[in-house]
């Protein structure tokens, strides 16, 4: 049911113009969805599902790191993933402050 409804949204959507596919999908989440016609209710198998796409993404990743590449980009990639981080927490901390 699945991979059918997957199957004709992404077209569907498509055809109304909108090309991404991450619409495409959050929309038929919405659609199939507790939310909205309940096809599926209990959504504990797909949060599992949902983990293992992410471990494989997480792998795939792994797979196509080049170390050389890495050590050319460190700065970029660490110092600039740092300061995200913190800036980050810094505005989480302090709207979290004026919230409470």
């Amino acid at each position: 049911v699945l991979l059918g409804s997957i199957a004709f949204v992404l077209p569907a959507m498509s055809r109304l113009g909108l090309s991404s596919s991450l619409l495409a999908n959050i929309a038929l989440g919405i659609i199939i969805g507790p939310s909205g016609f309940s096809i599926f209710q209990h959504t504990n198998w797909s949060e599992t599902l949902a983990q293992v796409g992410v471990l494989f993404f997480l792998c795939e990743m792994g797979l196509e790191l080049n170390l050389d590449r890495l050590k050319k980009m460190w700065r970029d990639v660490f110092v600039l993933g740092l300061g995200q981080f913190l800036l980050t927490t810094w505005v989480l901390y302090f709207m979290g402050r004026k919230v409470l």
